[in-house]
């Protein structure tokens, strides 16, 4: 796995076509947000909407 400076998985980056990221991009991005802050609950709406700006600001 090759993560870029952002933080974000760089398979996970949408491509040119399609400057949206998919929900299965955001979502497998969620989950690693998730794992790396220690799998708490309750917090994956947090984690969702992190995940959409993170690859948002990466595209």
């Amino acid at each position: 796995m090759r993560v870029e400076e952002s933080g974000v998985l760089a398979s996970l980056r949408p491509t040119r076509e399609d400057r949206r990221p998919s929900t299965e991009q955001i979502a497998v991005h969620a989950y690693l947000l998730w794992l790396a802050r220690g799998q708490p609950g309750g917090t994956d709406w947090d984690d969702w909407l992190e995940a959409e700006r993170q690859l948002a600001a990466s595209a």
